[in-house]
């Protein structure tokens, strides 16, 4: 039986995976998280090997990963442009976009089959040379590799934010 297939059977509980596959203080700050996503009604459940996925209005928000002594967590910003004045006078405008995964000509068929990235706006910021891979849907993906209690911090600041502006938008429909 597959990693995948066990998981899917089990559908193991992430602090589980966390206390056996992090440090210490890894541990520390991704329970801590994991605990602030549950607390704020978005738990992460298992969606795929050593992945977690929490949703908020029936779409991912955000998913972490565990495995072999490294943790990430993935933001799904949809609604980066709705708050991004918030973004900017906190200075994460930067921060986020820093992260944005820029095209490396892999699978994603960037820019309709180009392989040179596509263009976005992000906390309105414009962006060249995205991977159509981060960006398709709308989703605008951006990945913390590893992030200690600070960087975690300013993750759930955009949280709250994208999550306030889907409830928003959900209200306007």
């Amino acid at each position: 039986m597959s990693l995948y297939q066990q998981q899917k059977a089990d559908k193991p509980l992430i602090e589980n995976q966390i206390q056996q596959c992090l440090t210490e203080d890894a541990q520390s700050t991704a329970l801590d998280f994991v605990t602030w996503l549950k607390d704020s009604k978005i738990k992460p459940t298992w969606s795929l090997t050593n992945q977690w996925q929490s949703n908020c209005k029936g779409k991912t928000i955000c998913i972490v990963c565990v495995d072999n002594g490294k943790w990430s967590i993935r933001l799904c910003l949809r609604n980066s442009n709705e708050y991004k004045d918030l973004a900017i006078e906190n200075k994460l405008q930067e921060f986020v976009c820093d992260k944005m995964q820029r095209c490396t000509i892999c699978n994603h068929k960037c820019n309709s089959g180009t392989n040179s990235g596509a263009n976005v706006v992000i906390l309105g910021k414009e962006l060249e040379n995205i991977c159509y891979g981060a960006i398709y849907t709308g989703r605008n993906w951006v990945e913390f590799e590893n992030p200690n209690a600070d960087v975690v911090e300013k993750l759930k600041q955009l949280i709250v934010w994208e999550k306030q502006s889907r409830s928003k938008i959900g209200r306007s429909n």
